[in-house]
């Protein structure tokens, strides 16, 4: 037994949809597709160096990008950790220098 049609329906779908309609939902679909799509064109030496991680890891692109990535953020951190650690020393040096400074002078 073959299913009901719905003439009007039919003759809807295949008079093809409307362009702008399409337009937009194709812009939508990228924009879901691509949002976390990152490409690069590398200069020579850095892709050479590039396909020797990965083969030295045993990566395929996208986890060798995922793994770089992700070591530059904790890169990004610890160097943010050191110069507050830095500020601290700085801090505190200072503040021994002006407490001994005082205590220099009282004598």
């Amino acid at each position: 037994m073959l299913p009901r049609v719905n003439r009007e329906h039919a003759e809807k779908t295949m008079s093809g949809p409307d362009p702008q309609r399409l337009r937009e939902y194709r812009q939508r679909a990228d924009l879901k597709r691509c949002r976390n799509l990152v490409q690069a064109r590398l200069p020579t030496e850095l892709a050479d160096r590039f396909r020797r991680y990965m083969q030295a890891n045993g990566l395929n692109k996208n986890q060798a990008l995922i793994s770089i990535a992700r070591n530059y953020a904790r890169c990004e951190a610890n160097a943010e950790q050191l110069r507050q650690l830095q500020q601290w020393i700085t801090d505190n040096k200072a503040a021994v220098d002006r407490a001994n400074a005082e205590a220099e002078k009282k004598k």
